[in-house]
C-alpha cells in the first residue's frame, strides 16, 4: 500500500485457523476480488490441502475448506483442486474429490460448502461429467464451468442455492447464421470476450468438418467466419486460422472488444495470403491484407497478430520496402494510421532512432504503450508512450528511480506489458541491470510505483529478500490490486505469495 509490500502468506506461516502452511506452490492459482480478498489453494502441515483466504487487512490468513472437513456429498473432501475463484462478495467456489464422489461447490462467507453440481448432476451433454474452471461472478449470482473441456455451462445462484447447470453451448448446437451448420467442437484456451459476447476457435460440422471463428451473443451462436467462407467482397476465400496467437487478446488467440471480435487468418486470394478482420455488428471487415497499400511505405507485405481494447484494433506489419510498424485504427472501417515505425526519431533528451518494439503494444490506437530499442541515443532502451501522434518517452534504461538504483532492460523477463480496458493504467516488468534484478512497475497516469525490486525488497515477516524470480503478475489494475508469487531468499521461507494496493 503506497508502495509498500505486504506478504500476504508465506511457508510456514501459522494462520489464524490454527493451522500452518507447509508449502506454496509457483503454480497457486489465486484469486481477488474487488474489496482486496486473496483466495488460493495451499498444502497445510496437518491437513493437507486446503483453501486459505487473506480478507483485505486482516492480520492473517485463515483456512476456509481443509481436506479433512465435511463434504456435503458424504464423507470428507479428499482432494481440492486448483481451480477456484472468489466473488465481490467473499464467496469462493472450486472443485473437489469427496469419499461420497466428485463435486463443484460454493464456499459462502458464514457458512459451509454447498455442492453446486456433482457427477450425478445432469449437464447439458448427460450426467457423470466433471465441471472445470470455475468463474464466478462480482454477485456471486452466476457461476459458469466447462464440462470436459467440450461445452461451455452456467450456473445461476441466490442465497437459497444454485440452480442445476445450465448450458450455454454443447457439440450440435446450431449455427445461427449457417443453416444445417452445427458445433463440432470447442478450442477451449481460445475463449474470451466480455459481458455480452464470447468468442472462441471451433469446429463446425454439416456440409462439411471445418474450422471457424465463433461468436456467442445473447444466446445466439454465429460463425464469424469459417474455412471457404468468402472473403469480405467476396475476393477470394479464408484457409485457416492459425492457433499460434493468430486470434487476439490477452491470452493471444481471441479478443473481443466493445462489439468487436478481431482474428488473423491465412487466406486464398488474387494478390494476398494473410490478413486481419474484424467483425462487428454490421458485417465482417477486412482490416488489413498483405498487398493492400500502407499509411507507411508502398502496400503490406505482412500483417500479425492484432490486440483489441474497445473497439481499437492494434497490430505489428511489415512493408515490401522495408518498414516495419505497428498500424493502428480506432474502429473497423476507420482509417489505418501508423503510430510508429522502425527507424523513425526519438524525440529529445534522448535522440536517436527506433530500433525495435520489444514487446507488442498494449492500448488503444491513440494511447499505446511499447518498449523499445532505440539506435544512437543517449539510452538504448525507453517505455514509450505513443498518445495523439506524440512520441513521449515514460522512462528509459539508467534513469534513476525510487531507492537510488537505475532502470535497466525493458522486456526481458518475460512478464510484459499489460493496459486496463482504458489503456491508460499499465502493469510492466523491466530488468535493473546495477544490481542484477527484476522490478514490477505500475504506470497509473504519470505516477510510476515500482512494486518488487527483487534481492532488495524485504520480503515482509518471514525474513529474507524477494528473489529474482518474479512469477507473473495477476493484476487489476483499475481496481488498483496486484498479486505475485516469488520466492524469498535468506528467510524463514523460501515461497511467498504478495498483494500489492497501489495508491
Amino acid at each position: 500500500s503506497s508502495g509498500g509490500t505486504t506478504a500476504v502468506a508465506t511457508d510456514g506461516m501459522v494462520l489464524a485457523s490454527g493451522e500452518a502452511i507447509r508449502r506454496l506452490r509457483t503454480q497457486e492459482q489465486i484469486a481477488t476480488n474487488a474489496t482486496g480478498d486473496v483466495v488460493f489453494t495451499a498444502d497445510l502441515e496437518t491437513f493437507g490441502r486446503g483453501i486459505v483466504r487473506r480478507a483485505h487487512l486482516a492480520p492473517l490468513p485463515a483456512t476456509i475448506v481443509r481436506r479433512t472437513d465435511a463434504c456435503p456429498l458424504g464423507g470428507t473432501f479428499e482432494a481440492i483442486d486448483d481451480e477456484l475463484d472468489v466473488s465481490d462478495a467473499g464467496e469462493v467456489v472450486f472443485d473437489a474429490d469427496c469419499s461420497g464422489g466428485h463435486g463443484a461447490f460454493r464456499k459462502p462467507l458464514a457458512s459451509g460448502p454447498v455442492t453446486i453440481a456433482s457427477l450425478a448432476t445432469t449437464t447439458a451433454i448427460g450426467s457423470g461429467v466433471k465441471l472445470g474452471a470455475l468463474a464466478i461472478d462480482g454477485t456471486g449470482m452466476r457461476i459458469a464451468g466447462s464440462g470436459f473441456r467440450t461445452t461451455l455451462q452456467s450456473v445461476a445462484c441466490t442465497k437459497k442455492g444454485c440452480s442445476p447447470p445450465v448450458p450455454l453451448l454443447a457439440p450440435g448446437a446450431p449455427i445461427a447464421n449457417a443453416p444445417g451448420e452445427t458445433l463440432a467442437g470447442i478450442v477451449p484456451e481460445t475463449l474470451a470476450g466480455n459481458d455480452d459476447t464470447l468468442a472462441f476457435l471451433g469446429f463446425t460440422v454439416g456440409s462439411a468438418h471445418r474450422q471457424a471463428v465463433l461468436r456467442l451473443e445473447k444466446g445466439t451462436l454465429d460463425a464469424v467466419a469459417s474455412e471457404a467462407d468468402l472473403l469480405p467482397g467476396g475476393a477470394g476465400a479464408f484457409l485457416t486460422f492459425p492457433l499460434d496467437g493468430a486470434i487476439v487478446a490477452a491470452t493471444g488467440t481471441i479478443g473481443v472488444g466493445t462489439g468487436v471480435v478481431a482474428f488473423l487468418a491465412e487466406i486464398q486470394h488474387p494478390t494476398a495470403s494473410r490478413g486481419v478482420f474484424a467483425a462487428t455488428k454490421d458485417g465482417l471487415a477486412a482490416i488489413a491484407l498483405t498487398g493492400d497499400p500502407a499509411p507507411r511505405g508502398t502496400a503490406f507485405d505482412d500483417v500479425g497478430m492484432p490486440t483489441v481494447r474497445q473497439r481499437s484494433i492494434v497490430f505489428p506489419a511489415s512493408t515490401i520496402d522495408g518498414a516495419a510498424c505497428i498500424f493502428a485504427t480506432a474502429a473497423p472501417g476507420k482509417a489505418i494510421a501508423a503510430v510508429a515505425c522502425l527507424d523513425d526519431p526519438v524525440p529529445a533528451p534522448i535522440g536517436g532512432t527506433i530500433e525495435d518494439f520489444l514487446m507488442l503494444p498494449s492500448g488503444v490506437a491513440k494511447d499505446l504503450h511499447v518498449p523499445i530499442a532505440i539506435r544512437d541515443g543517449t539510452r538504448d532502451e525507453c517505455l514509450v508512450r505513443f498518445v495523439r501522434n506524440e512520441t513521449k518517452i515514460i522512462r528509459c534504461r539508467d534513469d534513476a528511480y525510487v531507492g537510488g538504483l537505475f532502470y535497466g532492460a525493458f522486456g526481458d523477463t518475460g512478464i510484459g506489458i499489460t493496459t486496463d480496458a482504458t489503456g491508460k493504467n499499465v502493469l510492466g516488468a523491466m530488468v535493473d541491470s546495477t544490481v542484477d534484478a527484476d522490478v514490477l512497475l505500475a504506470l497509473r497516469g504519470k505516477a510510476i510505483v515500482p512494486l518488487v525490486t527483487s534481492a532488495v525488497t524485504p520480503a515482509p515477516t518471514s525474513g529474507g529478500r524477494i528473489s529474482w524470480s518474479l512469477g507473473i503478475p495477476t493484476a487489476s489494475i483499475a481496481g488498483r490490486t496486484v498479486v505475485l508469487a516469488s520466492g524469498i531468499d535468506g528467510g524463514a521461507a523460501t515461497m511467498a505469495v504478495f498483494r500489492f494496493v497501489l495508491p
